[in-house]
């Protein structure tokens, strides 16, 4: 947006661009129940792994829901509901409790940027913020549910294999969603979706022996794909040149470096 634009725009309009009641409502609601959530259902000896499960897909049918009034279409349903319910999963892994607030507050805003994004681009189709908006949605639904699927792999007994394949099939699903928002080639954002979702799967399996945490490989594999997506969407739209792959992969190097570089290293045995 110009700054010509800005100082036009009176500050009545300027704040309705970025604040929408209903969007703020049900990211508070939706806050109050991972609240609720972490001080009742987890660590709690008397609630049950049946509780759990009745909790997390009763989140994800109300975030559907959710995606439908304020969005008006199935395509925001996998980056809402796997950030809603993979935010909350992801405090089974994290104890302490301002880490656990940390999550709670974050989840919840993304939330509602992903909400005020769906109304901006249902007013307007070609609202580019509302699109980077949307944009920030995947970057945290990816995040969270990389952490959630590498913490289930280190800790529980869940084959590679398996792991693999379900993290193929949430990226392929993100991605196509993602990419359907610059593009009305359906096969050709299915094409892009599936390399990069294959892309990731080999990233994926190298990561899995490096000696770092799921939080480190999680940020590790949320880099790659960034600018891998990056450079799918730029192609997407006509826009990939030379100059721009070289700023893309100079990026991810730098944050990739610092990523490791800050990482507790564990020794594999």
């Amino acid at each position: 947006m110009q700054l010509s634009h800005l100082q036009n725009m009176g500050s009545q309009e300027f704040f309705g661009r970025l604040i929408h009641l209903r969007s703020l409502l049900a990211a508070s609601l939706y806050g109050g129940s991972l609240w609720f959530f972490v001080h009742n259902i987890v660590g709690s000896s008397a609630a049950s792994f049946k509780n759990d499960i009745v909790f997390l897909i009763s989140l994800f049918l109300c975030l559907n829901y959710l995606c439908w009034v304020f969005g008006r279409r199935l395509l925001y349903v996998p980056s809402i509901g796997l950030l809603g319910v993979f935010s909350a999963a992801l405090l089974y892994f994290i104890d302490p409790p301002l880490a656990r607030l940390a999550i709670i507050f974050v989840s919840s805003f993304v939330l509602y940027v992903g909400f005020l994004g769906m109304v901006r681009i249902r007013n307007n189709v070609h609202d580019m913020t509302a699109k980077s908006l949307l944009s920030i949605v995947l970057i945290a639904s990816l995040f969270v549910t990389y952490s959630v699927g590498y913490g289930i792999y280190t800790n529980y007994d869940v084959s590679l294999a398996s792991f693999l394949v379900i993290n193929y099939i949430g990226v392929f699903a993100l991605t196509f969603c993602s990419l359907r928002i610059y593009s009305t080639h359906v096969k050709r954002v299915a094409f892009y979706s599936a390399v990069l979702g294959f892309i990731m799967l080999e990233l994926t399996w190298m990561a899995n022996f490096w000696p770092f945490n799921y939080f480190t490989m999680a940020a590790a594999n949320l880099i790659f794909y960034y600018v891998l997506w990056d450079l799918f969407q730029s192609a997407l739209v006509e826009k990939l040149s030379k100059r721009t792959a070289l700023k893309h992969a100079l990026i991810a190097s730098i944050l990739l470096i610092l990523v490791l570089l800050s990482s507790r290293w564990k020794i594999i045995e």
